[in-house]
């Protein structure tokens, strides 16, 4: 990356912190950081472990809508929302940032996903039976599986949660949004400037101009007034000479 302060041909110092900025976000802002990556990332994650939930709670809660939507929404909020913000957390404790309540968050989160893994077991293998009476042969083995996939899920949600929530990304950005405003207000500035400087020279033509006048003015009336001395003295001699 360049550096931002440059020497003029004039050995002036010239400082584009803007420039800088700039190069910075487009390096930062590669294409898995990107929300048209990680949002479909996320939602396709989620739609996984969603098909998953629901596939073990139509097979063990048949008649009973409310409890398998709670079940699912459970399941969901523990493998999907807590992971969520627990990249984001370890986003912010990679670069030292954050407040206290965000280590509270964390751990209360990391919480939330480990009680969903220990749920998750529990009711696999307690309805192993129940899930897979037709195919017995299979169900230890689709059991492990089902239990292990929703963790690999999480664990990639986590991955995308540190991608989507860089901390400094987002510092970027909004160091980059305040330049703008100034760069906007520094042309405000300059314009008022400008007007104010074409005004000082209209000033300055202006009263060049009225002396000028009144240099002429003044000529005229020297003029004149040697005119009308001439003009009296020629009339004085004459009534003499009568």
């Amino acid at each position: 990356m360049a550096s931002f302060v440059k020497v003029q041909s004039d050995t002036s110092l010239k400082i584009s912190v803007e420039s800088e900025l700039l190069q910075a976000i487009r390096k930062a802002h590669t294409w898995y950081t990107s929300h048209k990556f990680t949002t479909p990332a996320a939602a396709v994650l989620a739609l996984i472990d969603f098909f998953g939930f629901l596939q073990i709670a139509n097979m063990t809660l048949p008649d009973s809508v409310v409890n398998r939507g709670l079940i699912i929404a459970a399941f969901i909020v523990a493998f999907e929302v807590s992971t969520m913000y627990v990249g984001y957390a370890l986003s912010l404790k990679s670069y030292n940032l954050g407040k206290p309540v965000h280590n509270i968050v964390f751990w209360l989160s990391s919480i939330a996903f480990a009680f969903g893994v220990i749920g998750n077991i529990i009711y696999r293998i307690y309805t192993m039976g129940i899930s897979y009476k037709e195919t017995p042969d299979l169900a230890l083995p689709i059991t492990i599986l089902l239990i292990l996939l929703p963790i690999i899920t999480s664990l990639m949600n986590v991955v995308v949660g540190c991608l989507a929530f860089d901390p400094l990304l987002f510092d970027l950005y909004r160091l980059s949004k305040k330049l703008s405003t100034l760069r906007i207000r520094k042309s405000q500035l300059e314009g008022y400037i400008t007007a104010l400087s074409n005004e000082d020279e209209l000033k300055e033509t202006l009263n060049e101009n009225e002396t000028l006048c009144y240099n002429n003015t003044k000529i005229e009336i020297s003029a004149m007034r040697m005119r009308l001395r001439n003009y009296v003295a020629a009339r004085t001699s004459t009534a003499y000479d009568e």
